[in-house]
């Protein structure tokens, strides 16, 4: 679990956000559920892009931030030798929470129930919408009717 101490000492004081902020760039994507948070790609690069607070509070054991990540993600091939795919990485974006402990600054890091809804609902089964693919062509079936069966 990753201890944020400058953070912790920096709190209530103007230099707070940008404290927190670079903080959670250093910790890199080991310490962070950015693979969990991908939305374009497969697999998440350690390099944090940017960090931006959204909001922070206090409770009298624990101080609570939402951050907003910036960072990139790949997808992954075969990595084969005649693979033609150039792997490009492609921008992600996540918001995670960090509740940092005022005793001792270990924080626990989990990603917002906001970023964990944003995923669902883009996944393209998702319950509301489906996509058919009905000979070469893509159309939108709502879940009132059925998708069209191959022939």
């Amino acid at each position: 679990m990753p201890q944020l101490s400058a953070s912790l000492a920096a709190w209530g004081t103007d230099t707070f956000a940008d404290t927190l902020c670079d903080e959670v760039r250093r910790l890199g994507a080991s310490q962070l559920p950015l693979q969990d948070g991908l939305r374009h790609g497969s697999y998440a690069l350690d390099e944090i892009r940017g960090a931006m607070l959204l909001r922070a509070e206090e409770t009298p054991q624990t101080i609570q931030a939402t951050v907003g990540v910036f960072y990139a993600g790949i997808i992954a091939g075969c990595n084969c030798a005649d693979d033609p795919t150039p792997v490009e990485a492609q921008e992600e974006y996540c918001e995670i929470r960090l509740v940092i402990d005022r005793a001792d600054a270990t924080t626990h890091v989990t990603l917002t129930n906001q970023t964990q809804a944003r995923l669902v609902s883009s996944h393209p089964r998702s319950r509301r919408e489906q996509l058919c693919v009905p000979s070469i062509t893509l159309r939108r079936v709502t879940e009132s009717s059925a998708c069209p069966r191959l022939s």
